[in-house]
């Protein structure tokens, strides 16, 4: 198992339309992971980016979810994920 598939089977549960977002905490994302965050997700934008070279975007990708809003979101400590169905 991958570290960030627990959080695309949450993202895959969430009944919810295209175009419709969750948001999550950094704390909430650790909790459904069980693991903590990379300090780098604190830190760098890049971290959210919705690129399929990085391990974390994948989960969210393959769910068919986007980060949004990442520096706005990163210095409160949450994630908005949109979803695409991408």
């Amino acid at each position: 198992m991958v570290k960030y598939d627990p959080l695309k089977k949450y993202l895959d549960k969430q009944s919810i339309k295209i175009g419709e977002a969750v948001t999550l905490s950094f704390d909430e994302i650790e909790t459904i992971i069980g693991d903590h965050l990379p300090k780098s997700a604190s830190v760098y934008d890049e971290w959210w980016e919705n690129s399929f070279n990085h391990s974390q975007a994948k989960s969210w990708r393959s769910a068919g979810y986007e980060t949004t809003d990442i520096n706005a979101n990163k210095k409160r400590k949450r994630m908005t994920f949109i979803k695409t169905g991408r």
